[in-house]
């Protein structure tokens, strides 16, 4: 029987006779835990669950307030609440990671565990999220949930999006990876690689969710700039205003005005 994202969290496989939906994360569950007597009023977002009248073992174990918690470098943590992390399932054993884990956590997303695997990554901490997570059964394809959105990618296309964020990233630092591109931001890009080509790669593909993932593993800027350090200015280097004509924009998209 398949197990959801918090089941093999908490390493609980369902009965074979459990008939009823867990509230939270859909998965098969016994009568054990009332919906009534778990769910918090507080809980608000109606529309990522069931509603169904009980709670799975797993949901309890992953909605855990007060859990010990072992980080992807093996220090351990107590009386910490599982929210606040992002989550590595797999082989049995499940391991907490922060942003200071961001190459670790990168290296797990370019080369996924063998699955059945969940890679779960928290922005905020202020949301279960868990609960919204996929496992990865497969090995062609990798899925990994940030902020409880799921995407499936070939690593390979990951690693390659991840060279353009990181490009991006040299000019511009990592705050603007997920804003809107500004005529700033654009002219920032443009400057430091001498044209448009990183530009408009980054503007076509900026609302992919694949790039949302390669923007949050990012390293900060300083680190970028030593792997895409910016070329030397020679005479043959176009001129900005020229650099992103109208027809560089995408299909679909505005162009660029310098006056924005």
């Amino acid at each position: 029987m398949s197990q959801t994202a918090t089941q093999l969290f908490a390493d609980y496989t369902p009965p074979s006779d459990a008939t009823e939906r867990c509230f939270y994360c859909g998965g098969r569950c016994m009568q054990e835990h009332k919906s009534k007597d778990v769910v918090k009023s507080s809980f608000t977002a109606l529309d990522t669950v069931t509603r169904s009248d009980y709670v799975c073992n797993g949901c309890m174990v992953a909605f855990d307030e007060s859990a010990t918690v072992t980080l992807l470098c093996g220090e351990v943590r107590t009386e910490q609440k599982t929210r606040l992390y992002s989550w590595i399932v797999c082989d049995g054993k499940r391991h907490a990671a922060t942003k200071a884990h961001r190459a670790q956590i990168t290296q797990l997303c370019l080369k996924p565990p063998a699955p059945p695997y969940v890679i779960s990554l928290a922005d905020s901490g202020q949301r279960q999220l868990l609960y919204r997570a996929r496992v990865c059964s497969g090995r062609v394809y990798a899925v990994v949930s940030l902020e409880g959105e799921a995407i499936t990618y070939r690593p390979q296309q990951l690693e390659q999006r991840l060279r353009l964020m990181k490009q991006v990233c040299a000019a511009t630092g990592k705050p603007a990876l997920l804003e809107s591109i500004t005529a700033q931001t654009g002219m920032r890009v443009v400057e430091y690689f001498g044209d448009a080509e990183i530009l408009t790669a980054w503007s076509e593909l900026q609302a992919d969710p694949l790039t949302k993932l390669a923007a949050w593993l990012c390293p900060p800027k300083e680190e970028c700039q030593n792997e895409y350090p910016e070329p030397e200015r020679t005479e043959n280097r176009p001129v900005i205003a020229e650099a992103v004509r109208p027809a560089d924009a995408p299909a679909g998209q505005g162009t660029f005005s310098w006056n924005d």
